[in-house]
């Protein structure tokens, strides 16, 4: 493989993983949207709800139904917080944001490339090791999000 193949490649590849890696993000944002809004909607009916139960005698069922919606609340706040979902999606966006980084530079190669033989070794080496920096500081992109994106890496972690 000649070194305008290696870098045609290297670019198809960056793209495809920018893409997933901000369809992830979208994806986690979505989640932390179904989580979140429901839980500020039944914290705040759980909050109004206590002081509708302290100035009567409550229906047993109205008991019950904030008490479960308290339950509800806690158990949708558990798992908000378990599954960093905010902070998940920042760390795809600011993959994302490298690998376009990646990209471009790629792309400002194949407009400018070095004259010298030496030099595009040198360069092609540099990339190498920032595309493995990359892989290592990047999270893991979820098979699902491969499949949606119409491409599927063989193993994300080694892209």
């Amino acid at each position: 493989m000649d070194a305008d193949a290696l870098l045609s490649e290297w670019l198809t590849r960056a793209r495809r993983i920018q893409t997933a890696h901000y369809e992830a993000a979208a994806s986690l944002d979505r989640l932390q949207y179904l989580v979140g809004l429901p839980l500020v909607m039944l914290s705040t009916l759980v909050g109004t709800s206590i002081f509708a139960t302290l100035e009567a005698n409550p229906n047993f069922w109205v008991k019950v139904g904030v008490a479960l919606a308290s339950v509800l609340a806690a158990i949708l706040a558990a798992i908000q917080t378990f599954l960093r979902l905010a902070e998940r999606s920042e760390k795809h966006k600011m993959a994302g944001v490298r690998y376009g980084s990646f990209k471009r530079e790629i792309e400002q190669t194949s407009v400018f490339p070095p004259q010298a033989v030496d030099e595009l070794k040198k360069f092609i080496d540099g990339l190498r090791i920032r595309w493995d920096k990359l892989v290592e500081e990047s999270p893991t992109i979820p098979k699902g999000v491969w499949n949606r994106v119409g491409t599927h890496e063989p193993s994300p972690a080694r892209t």
